[in-house]
């Protein structure tokens, strides 16, 4: 009987993470994914706007 409780105690007890803990990386994980959404939009936008090439004023000539 002692052999049979050495072997029951001697694996190794492995627990699920919390659940509070796996909200927390859940949060990180989502506000990662969220940043790098809104940054990846603004940086499209601002080289989208730098590519656009500027019109130059164009003076009609009914003005002269």
């Amino acid at each position: 009987m002692l052999v049979t409780s050495r072997t029951a105690q001697s694996r190794p007890v492995t627990r699920p993470p919390a659940r509070n803990e796996m909200g927390w990386l859940l949060a990180v994980a989502l506000a990662f994914l969220v940043i790098h959404i809104v940054a990846g939009t603004i940086w499209m936008r601002a080289s989208a706007n730098e590519t656009t090439p500027s019109r130059p004023d164009v003076v009609s000539s009914s003005y002269d």
